[in-house]
């Protein structure tokens, strides 16, 4: 399978005009560079664009399966574990390393050089980048090399809990805002926040220190943070994402569009899943066909079931043409945080402090958001047929932000589903009840209830469970006496106990 890997060592000059001239497949990543001799101006965009390849692919695909946005195309079978909810050490591994040494690792770098510049706004910028890759580390694996973990004198860092990393990134978050000046031209090139102030990247850094405080705050007391936060109101007004900086070539490309689409070598393995076509169907839902494309068979929407790949099926069902696949084009954008993220946030904020009417308002704002996003109308319809429920708010919530994110960020999907639980799993109903499998091919969705999971055709956990994390990187198992003992795929995240 060919991934998109960030060199160490990066070599690209500033006059590129492409994200992905920043990316380079045939590097090694256990090679050491030689970084400390290049300027922190050539190294920072490698950094975001190290991040954006492995949350725009890889990582898109795997947790696409484990929240039931992706089935696997029928016939081929890549991604068939992730569908049973096991994700696998072999698939999972990469994560580890592509985020410790192409982004955490450079931004280090990035972060001194600026820092002995008095180059305070691109300290910031890097700081927010190796912040989010620490937390989505902890969001994955649970624990994670992180007081230790940039100390090259020490090969066996340990392994910290995912509440000590939290604290450490909003400290560090904290810190890279007080430096700043508000109007500081950021010095390097940012294909994430073009042409930004250090006010820009200050929205940005505190919808990041939302992300992470909302996401613990049910289980670590940080009220008084989230409400100084939220009171100054300074968060982005649009979608921050990788957009308008992709191109029509191999390596150039959305890294998601260059996997599964491009005439280069595309996998064709994603389809869409029963679970949410049911749900978005059930209202007619005008981001559906955004999300995903019409059948070439029948102009229909079509969605397979998780578990298997039923290698036995005769055409139509053998055929890609049949099911309808992620809409992605060359130049679709890579998400970082959606607007309407920070609006459901904003909307559980009031909701579980009993103002009821300003999480009905962000809540309306926040649906309205994911609509404009796709570029259509209908918000109405979605916020009726799951309104704010004031008894009920986190269900609400919950499977309104899990079809906003269908499209726009399958991993923080994937972690918003652990931490609500919703859409729950209709347990009157499994992947067998639908998809009864052999040669006889056929898919009964209508019995599935709209708003709800499913246990897969075949499924490596127990009825009505979701896998909860990965396991160990074996990158560092092999290296690291003091990787923690795998707790297993059902042990929740600190922040979904």
């Amino acid at each position: 399978m060919k991934k998109y890997i960030l060199p160490l060592m990066i070599v690209a000059a500033m006059t590129f005009t492409s994200c992905n001239d920043y990316l380079d497949i045939n590097s090694n990543p256990n090679s050491p560079g030689n970084e400390e001799s290049l300027s922190y101006e050539l190294i920072y965009p490698g950094v975001e664009m190290a991040y954006a390849a492995n949350v725009g692919d890889y990582l898109r695909s795997c947790a696409g399966y484990l929240s039931e946005y992706y089935a696997q195309q029928f016939g081929t079978s890549n991604y068939i574990v992730f569908t049973q909810f096991q994700p696998t050490q072999a698939r999972t591994s990469v994560f580890y390393t592509q985020f410790n040494l192409r982004v955490i690792s450079n931004a280090s770098i990035v972060r001194k050089k600026a820092e002995a510049a008095g180059d305070w706004a691109t300290n910031l910028a890097a700081t927010v980048m190796s912040c989010a890759a620490y937390q989505d580390l902890i969001d994955m694996y649970g624990e994670t090399p992180y007081s230790e973990a940039l100390n090259t004198d020490n090969p066996m860092p340990k392994y910290d809990s995912g509440e000590a990393v939290y604290a450490g990134l909003i400290s560090e978050l904290d810190d890279a805002i007080s430096k700043v000046s508000d109007q500081k031209q950021v010095g390097v090139t940012s294909f994430l926040v073009p042409d930004a102030t250090a006010a820009d990247w200050i929205k940005v850094a505190n919808a990041l220190k939302l992300r992470i405080l909302m996401r613990e705050h049910n289980v670590v007391n940080v009220s008084s943070q989230l409400q100084s936060l939220i009171s100054q109101n300074n968060f982005p007004t649009a979608d921050v994402q990788w957009a308008g900086c992709w191109q029509n070539a191999s390596e150039k490309a959305n890294p998601f569009y260059s996997e599964e689409f491009a005439d280069w070598g595309a996998q064709k393995n994603a389809i869409l899943n029963c679970a949410l076509e049911v749900t978005m169907s059930a209202y007619n839902d005008n981001r559906l066909p955004v999300y995903f494309t019409r059948s070439q068979y029948d102009g229909g929407i079509h969605g397979g079931v998780s578990g298997d790949n039923n290698n036995g099926a005769a055409a139509p069902f053998s055929t890609t043409a049949y099911w309808s696949r992620p809409n992605m084009a060359y130049d679709s954008p890579v998400d970082f945080i959606s607007l309407a993220e920070i609006e459901f946030f904003l909307a559980e904020y009031y909701a579980e402090n009993g103002d009821f009417n300003a999480g009905a308002q962000h809540y309306s704002a926040a649906v309205n958001a994911s609509f404009a996003s796709a570029g259509v109308d209908g918000a109405e319809a979605a916020i009726s047929a799951y309104p704010f429920d004031t008894e009920n708010w986190k269900r609400s919530l919950g499977v309104q932000k899990w079809v906003h994110f269908g499209c726009v960020n399958t991993f923080q999907g994937w972690c918003e589903l652990r931490r609500l639980k919703y859409p729950s799993f209709d347990a009157s109903v499994t992947g067998e009840d639908m998809y009864p499998g052999g040669q006889n091919f056929s898919i009964t969705t209508s019995i599935l209830t709209p708003g709800y999971l499913y246990t897969p055709y075949k499924s490596y956990l127990e009825d009505n469970e979701l896998a909860q994390r990965f396991p160990y990187s074996n990158a560092s198992e092999n290296t690291n006496d003091n990787v923690p003992e795998f707790p297993g795929f059902t042990e929740p995240i600190f922040w979904a106990k």
